[in-house]
């Protein structure tokens, strides 16, 4: 069911209508936004302290929509936004991309080269066997219960 929920509010809904929705929402039963995003993301100064423990800090965009919904121009207007940003507060550096909600097409990965992003995970869910495809890489994602896998953290540059 949450699935399903998730579903129709990211890919079934027209953009507007889902982020006047979701912040109505958000606002009534959890509160502001700016005020949770400094509880629940990382700041750049954690990032950058991560990174230099050898971390990867990678991108999953910078607005969350499906890639492959918007057009060819909005999808590398999003993606050199968010290498830039990354690029910008974290150093320049050859970074993943996990597209959001596993949507891309061939302008999708166009764009990532694009932007410098070394490789990119889709949602298929299985091991990688092979890594000709750098822009098309399969993953097992820590949403799957029983994982041993440890979540990624979301990273909120917007702050100090």
């Amino acid at each position: 069911q949450r699935a399903m929920l998730k579903h129709l509010l990211m890919i079934a809904l027209p953009v507007e209508r889902r982020r006047a929705a979701l912040t109505a929402l958000f606002e009534k039963h959890v509160g502001s936004a700016a005020l949770w995003a400094d509880r629940w993301y990382l700041r750049c100064g954690d990032a950058l302290s991560m990174q230099s423990m050898g971390h990867t800090i990678g991108a999953h965009g910078y607005t969350h929509e499906p890639l492959a919904a918007l057009t060819p121009a909005d999808q590398r207007a999003e993606l050199q936004r968010v290498a830039g940003l990354l690029n910008e507060r974290l150093g320049a550096a050859a970074r993943p991309v996990s597209y959001p909600y596993g949507s891309f097409d061939e302008d999708t990965m166009a764009a990532c080269r694009e932007a410098g992003f070394a490789h990119a995970f889709t949602t298929e869910r299985k091991w990688l066997t092979d890594n000709r495809e750098p822009l098309r890489l399969p993953r097992v994602d820590t949403i799957f219960r029983g994982s041993r896998v440890l979540p990624s953290m979301m990273v909120y540059c917007g702050g100090q």
